[in-house]
């Protein structure tokens, strides 16, 4: 009986608690109570504290967008987009936007050649344009092209510089070496009687001869001639655009 009444002691324990010196139950509880509670601290201090969590949120990619048109010519002309090099029929170059004005309500008054006269150049600034790091996509371009737009190319590159060097208050914009009749090609020569170029949105007629080196990569004669401003109604039936 002796083992009965021990076993069911021990089963009773944990509800009864431990029994003090004074046999007061209610002692013992309120005792283990507190010395549970300070071992459950003590081990809350010991823990390490947690980890910040990484954000869910990803960093932010930042794109620099580039524009379509880059320049084809420091201060004067930078590198034209691929596409306007190798697409014919365009065979347009473009220039620095921040030479795009307000449209004047006349044209720009101008030394006009005399009739028939050629202004023959005595300095040739093609290829000293494309050696320029900004000219970099423009250069590279021009050796994928055919013979023939590759030097019409050049000779366009040459005669926008050309036309605004002669007269700053020219800002080409634009040049076509066939808006009203087809160039001519013939070996290292290009002669373009029927060219026009844009400037302040406005275009004119244009006639230049232009020589270049055998491999292509510049001008070495250049002469040209401007002509009246094309009549705005004559534009589309040209091809000439009025602003791209």
């Amino acid at each position: 009986m002796g083992g009965s009444v021990l076993s069911g002691i021990i089963a009773e324990r944990p509800l009864r608690g431990p029994v003090d010196q004074t046999g007061s139950p209610a002692t013992g509880v309120v005792a283990s109570v507190f010395v549970h509670f300070l071992f459950f601290l003590l081990i809350l201090m010991l823990l390490p504290l947690p980890k910040p969590l990484n954000p869910l949120i990803p960093d932010v990619v930042r794109v620099t967008v580039v524009s379509r048109l880059p320049a084809l010519q420091q201060q004067s002309l930078k590198d034209a987009p691929p596409e306007a090099a190798l697409q014919r029929p365009s065979k347009q170059v473009s220039i620095n936007p921040e030479r795009l004005r307000p449209r004047p309500s006349e044209p720009p008054a101008r030394k006009a050649p005399e009739e028939n006269k050629m202004v023959r150049a005595t300095q040739i600034f093609a290829g000293a344009v494309l050696a320029t790091p900004e000219a970099r996509q423009a250069r590279m371009a021009l050796p994928t092209l055919v013979d023939e737009d590759r030097k019409l190319q050049l000779c366009g590159l040459e005669a926008m510089e050309q036309i605004h060097v002669w007269d700053n208050t020219f800002q080409p914009e634009r040049l076509v070496a066939y808006a009203m009749e087809d160039a001519r090609v013939s070996g290292n020569s290009v002669i373009a009687e029927g060219a026009a170029f844009r400037s302040r949105n406005r275009w004119y007629n244009l006639q230049f001869r232009c020589d270049v080196t055998p491999d292509m990569r510049d001008v070495v004669a250049f002469e040209f001639a401007l002509g009246e401003p094309i009549p705005y109604e004559d534009w589309l039936s040209h091809n000439l655009a009025a602003i791209h």
